[in-house]
């Protein structure tokens, strides 16, 4: 008897829900819109690729070794740097075409 009603109850919230939202939002939904790019600024839409990573050794006592940091390729030169923790950003290589 309570599994029937647990599931009515969860039924008529659904149904609820659905109303409400038709009633006051008119629909099931909107989709985000993008801004326009400015002009002469399409060539830099893109630009940047990033890759970023994290890991954690240990259970946080003594001896446990955490860290994190990320890549960045740049497409137009495609040169590659990495960031690790709070550091600064370094080169550390160039993708050579094949």
């Amino acid at each position: 008897m309570t599994n029937r009603r647990t599931v009515g109850l969860m039924v008529a919230g659904a149904a609820m829900g659905v109303f409400g939202n038709v009633l006051f939002g008119g629909h099931m939904g909107t989709l985000a819109q993008a801004q326009t790019p400015p002009a002469g600024a399409t060539a830099a839409v893109g630009r940047y690729q990033l890759s970023a990573y994290g890991y954690g050794m240990g259970n946080g006592g003594a001896g446990s070794r955490t860290g994190y940091g990320a890549y960045v390729l740049d497409t137009q030169t495609g040169e590659v740097f990495a960031v690790e923790a709070r550091g600064d950003l370094t080169s550390i290589g160039s993708v050579g075409k094949k």
